[in-house]
């Protein structure tokens, strides 16, 4: 039988989502199944339409953080940089092309290949923290 945690009540908060923009399916649910683990509600889409799609709802206007798989000198000029940073959205470039902009502090990256254990660094490194079950 698998051990389901139970979240301390005091620890209830508004859902943080992460948007997962990313056309490989297989890549977005693993970026998915992490951000959980730090008790974000991952919301994974294939493209920046839909991204754009999503941010334009009440819950996409609570989100937190952003993962988008886009070369870094195209996200710069997109509109869905500019909803982004309109919403205070942290972004994440990943993939290996994101390095092309390094020097923009504005964003985090995530290079590609990465393993579970990067994501959970990157993300301690950006102040998210692994919610406390009960008993904890």
């Amino acid at each position: 039988m698998a051990h389901v945690a139970r979240f301390c009540p005091e620890f209830a908060a508004m859902p943080r989502y992460c948007l997962i923009v990313e056309p490989i399916p297989l890549i977005g649910h693993d970026l998915a199944l992490t951000a959980q683990e730090y008790g974000l509600t991952p919301v994974v889409v294939g493209d920046e339409a839909e991204a754009l799609s999503w941010l334009g709802n009440d819950e996409g206007a609570a989100t937190g953080l952003a993962f988008v798989h886009q070369r870094a000198s195209d996200f710069s000029e997109s509109l869905l940089n500019r909803v982004l940073r309109d919403l205070q959205v942290r972004v994440v470039l990943m993939g290996n092309e994101a390095a092309d902009m390094r020097e923009a502090q504005e964003w985090a990256f995530l290079d590609w290949p990465f393993t579970t254990t990067h994501v959970m660094a990157l993300l301690d490194s950006l102040g998210a923290r692994r919610p406390r079950t009960c008993g904890s």
